[in-house]
């Protein structure tokens, strides 16, 4: 009985509500796809020449792992590992000390560890791996981002939490990323939303703070959103949720990646990757929109003005949305 209240807590069980967004999204995803067939092969043909020129030099370097480093050692809910979330592999309890574990009281270890995922692991539609893997990449979706997040803090012994949701973006997100891909966008447009969302919970003195490192900040700045800070929710700021599509998880149930991974790897790499292209074009936007107002003058004046605007496909699509003041 011990094991299965485990395994039931730990979230390794589909849970009911993300079985149906996901087959709830099935249709309009086969829908768009078998439409263009000859889209899709051609992208896929070019899929791994354009992959190779995606990738670049991390900008960090990965500390080496010493015997005896401290880590959270805790089976306590929320503190321990879980599937793709290792808060034991050595590179996170090398990097969890780097940046101030067991040194630094909560808090600032908790935003050191969201500044270095939010402003060094890009955005990318891969398939879903390892912490571990995300971090020697430096990209990932939401939910990788998450899980390295997760392993950091847990590793420093501050308990972390996913909460997933499906959501409908902002207006410059939709023309960023979903109209990237013909194939991405008659699906977004079929239901006025994505399928899934991750944020992170981080509990600190009795609270449950939110940690959302999605976009580095030169995405951000190309976007025009504020630039988010540890302890922000982005409810309501670049996407709103879909009513009852809220979990909040330990961790991600087995098997939850293998449908994605099936599409992001093999079935539909080249329309993904034209995601992946767009978002980086506009990195290198928002990096020079930076180098010339500056990181601090930028965030301030997109808080005065900033105001979160939906496509109006979702408005036509989505009348379930969460409207957040």
């Amino acid at each position: 009985m011990g094991k299965l209240k485990e395994i039931r807590e730990k979230g390794y069980i589909i849970p009911y509500r993300m079985l149906k967004i996901v087959i709830g999204a099935l249709p309009a995803l086969l829908k768009a796809m078998v439409k263009h067939p000859v889209m899709i092969l051609s992208s896929n043909l070019k899929a791994k020449k354009v992959e190779k020129g995606l990738v670049t030099e991390l900008p960090y370097e990965i500390p080496e792992y010493k015997p005896g480093m401290p880590y959270c050692k805790s089976n306590k809910r929320y503190l321990r590992p879980t599937h793709l979330c290792n808060s034991h592999a050595p590179e996170i309890v090398a990097l969890a000390n780097e940046l101030g574990a067991f040194k630094l009281d909560d808090y600032e270890y908790a935003e050191n560890v969201f500044n270095f995922v939010k402003n060094n692991i890009k955005l990318a539609f891969v398939g879903l791996d390892r912490e571990v893997d995300t971090l020697r990449r430096g990209s990932g979706t939401c939910v990788h981002q998450l899980s390295l997040l997760g392993a950091l803090l847990r590793s420093g012994c501050i308990p972390f939490r996913y909460r997933l949701y499906s959501l409908a973006v902002v207006e410059s997100l939709y023309q960023n990323e979903v109209e990237a891909s013909q194939v991405v966008k008659e699906w977004y447009d079929a239901i006025g939303a994505f399928m899934l969302h991750g944020t992170g919970e981080v509990y600190i003195d009795g609270e449950w703070l939110t940690a959302d490192p999605t976009f580095t900040p030169p995405y951000e700045a190309a976007l025009g959103l504020p630039l988010a800070k540890f302890g922000e929710d982005p409810l309501g700021v670049w996407n709103f949720p879909v009513e009852g599509t809220m979990m909040l998880l330990e961790g991600l149930p087995y098997g939850a990646g293998a449908a994605w991974n099936l599409l992001a790897n093999w079935i539909a790499k080249g329309e993904r990757l034209k995601v992946d292209i767009s978002m980086e074009r506009a990195r290198e936007r928002g990096r020079k929109i930076l180098e010339e107002i500056g990181v601090e003058a930028y965030d301030e004046m997109v808080r005065k003005k900033y105001k979160a605007k939906l496509p109006k496909i979702t408005l036509e699509k989505s009348p379930q949305l969460v409207f957040i003041d």
